[in-house]
């Protein structure tokens, strides 16, 4: 069985241990990121363009061919019309398309506040 997560890819700014988090994901694990938002490949290149200066050039060229490893494996899928409320945060923001198709969890650096969507893993905010 495959399940699907939802990451928020924010995340990728708010830990630099976060490309060993992403190593879990792919279909021969059995876990797939929802695309959710649409914009989310494009949030990804600027998460890392932001955190570039803050590691290690071998640590950032992990982190970059992580997050292309995810693209090209089809270890992230795309919903067809997902739920998505980009002026929330993101657990919020996502708990909408949760209730309509849920999905095992959201990994992201927020608490649930009664959001009713299962938070997977809580990093350290910077």
């Amino acid at each position: 069985m495959i399940h699907e997560y939802a990451v928020d890819p924010r995340i990728v700014e708010e830990s630099e241990l976060m490309w060993q988090a992403l190593e879990q994901f792919g279909v021969s694990h059995g876990r797939v990121i929802i695309e959710c938002p649409k914009t989310w490949w494009k949030t990804i290149k600027q998460s890392l363009q932001s955190v570039e200066s803050r590691l290690s050039a071998l640590q950032y060229k992990l982190l970059e061919e992580r997050c292309e490893w995810l693209r090209f494996s089809h270890a992230v899928i795309r919903r067809r019309d997902a739920q998505f409320d980009g002026t929330l945060p993101y657990a919020k923001a996502i708990s909408r398309e949760y209730s309509q198709r849920p999905f095992r969890a959201v990994v992201c650096s927020e608490s649930d506040d009664g959001c009713g969507v299962p938070i997977l893993t809580r990093l350290p905010q910077k």
